[in-house]
């Protein structure tokens, strides 16, 4: 769906940022050149009308990621009502998030417009958790997780050397080959291979894909804007076509109300200490991609921008961490700053905070109408398999991206390629990993621990 080249679900693919995210200095800067081509800077109030349309494009490309909340209610055991209002929270999650990261509230928020999305990022940790510990366990997990990011914010300025952008771009790659991945599974149809009707779902997977990136490239102006959403909505038809979405799927939607309130109290929290360091790689990973938002916000605008201002950026990622928390609150696995809708801005020339309200109105208003929640867990799995090879596709693209923002010396050239061979072996290699100790399943659990921890002890090496 995002799909942001640092993203999270399908959605349109604007041009990626390559800045590293935290620069070799920090700038001591008072006074920023507005850029010509903004049509609404980020002090300018657009009319009424404006601003709620504004506000309708950014919710479109957030909706799709709410896909995540659905995924890891279902993989909890939750019912599809929990799953409805779980989505719905996640909602209001977003809402506030986004209007926490638009004003600065002392220390907390950059002042610049950076929704966040339900972040890729977390997706593979929080389903291991869903399946092994419920919705419990995956609420304060990602709470916890908000808190390391909120503490990673601090040390920011003081960890340029650390995380270079060899190491934030790879963890950006390592995040799209293992979304890929996960993907190309429900693409596939590899969990059930004797299903007499997989050659259709497959199908339909591919057209899916196919009307996403087809838009993607040769889209002009809403319609490459939307190209997630559209191809969803798309392949959505195609599966109702094709027998993909049951009756009883059907019968689910058209009996959740137009309108309820989210009913928070099926939530509960866990905190296992055997996951606390998946999830503290996955904090990394999105205070990183949140610190390349924020660079890139600046850059947008700011005429005159040369280097990233770290106190601001420190600013950002501490609110993206403060929302992670509260996601994690209410069953959202994991909000992070998204690059696509930054993007977004870039191309519509609209950077304004007060759009900030309108997205955070959309998105009060849908968390109030459950049938949104019940359409998206109603999507099958082929078609969501789609939307996420989309995402990591993107992703993985956007990390090279950054990679190559700097020369590729022999030393970068071993941190990416030494720390991907042994990403990829955790998939390559199962039975390898089965046979290791139960205290190191916490940094060789998924592919994104094993790139994090081997790419930042090389580049530490190396120093």
């Amino acid at each position: 769906m995002s799909t942001p080249p640092v993203s999270t679900l399908p959605v349109s693919t604007p041009p990626v940022d390559s800045s590293p995210g935290v620069a070799d200095r920090p700038p001591r800067r008072d006074r920023h050149e507005r850029p010509p081509d903004l049509i609404y800077g980020l002090d300018d109030r657009p009319p009424l009308a404006h601003l709620i349309l504004l506000g309708a494009q950014h919710v479109a490309v957030i909706c799709p990621y709410l896909v995540f909340v659905a995924l890891i209610a279902q993989a909890s055991g939750a019912s599809a009502a929990v799953a409805s209002h779980a989505v719905g929270l996640g909602m209001i999650a977003i809402a506030f998030a986004t209007l926490l990261q638009a004003h600065r509230l002392g220390p907390v928020g950059s002042g610049y417009l950076a929704p966040p999305v339900v972040s890729a990022i977390y997706f593979a940790s929080a389903l291991h958790a869903a399946q092994r510990g419920g919705l419990g366990l995956v609420c304060g997990m990602v709470a916890f997780a908000g808190v390391v990011e909120a503490l990673f914010a601090w040390g920011l300025p003081r960890m340029r050397r650390v995380f270079p952008p060899v190491v934030s771009g790879f963890i950006v790659i390592a995040v799209g080959v293992e979304l890929g991945l996960i993907g190309l599974r429900g693409f596939l149809g590899v969990s059930d291979l004797h299903d007499p009707h997989l050659p259709a779902h497959i199908a339909a997977a591919g057209l899916t894909l196919a009307v996403m990136v087809g838009l993607g490239v040769w889209g002009k102006g809403l319609p490459r804007l939307l190209c997630g959403l559209i191809g969803l909505a798309f392949g959505m038809a195609v599966a109702v076509g094709v027998g993909m979405v049951t009756s009883k799927e059907a019968a689910i939607i058209g009996s959740r109300p137009w309108f309820e309130l989210p009913d928070p109290r099926f939530l509960s929290y866990r905190f296992a200490p055997s996951w606390m360091v998946p999830f503290a790689i996955a904090a990394l990973a999105s205070g990183l991609r949140a610190t390349g938002v924020i660079t890139t916000a600046q850059k947008i605008n700011d005429a005159s921008w040369r280097w990233p201002d770290l106190n601001n950026i420190r600013s950002g990622v501490l609110a993206d961490g403060i929302a992670c928390f509260l996601g994690g609150c209410v069953a959202t696995p994991g909000i992070s700053a998204a690059p696509s809708l930054v993007g977004i801005q870039k191309v519509t020339g609209a950077t304004s905070r007060y759009i900030a309200y309108a997205i955070a109105g959309w998105l009060l208003l849908f968390a109030c109408v459950p049938k949104v929640g019940a359409a998206l867990l109603a999507l099958p799995i082929p078609i969501v398999g789609a939307a996420l090879v989309f995402n990591g596709a993107s992703m993985l693209v956007g990390g090279i991206q950054i990679v190559m923002s700097r020369p590729m010396t022999m030393r970068n050239t071993f941190i990416v390629g030494i720390s991907l061979l042994f990403a990829l072996s955790r998939r390559v290699y199962p039975e390898f990993f089965a046979l290791l100790p139960s205290w190191s399943n916490a940094f060789t659990d998924s592919m994104l621990s094993i790139a994090v921890v081997v790419c930042v002890l090389l580049n530490l090496v190396f120093l």
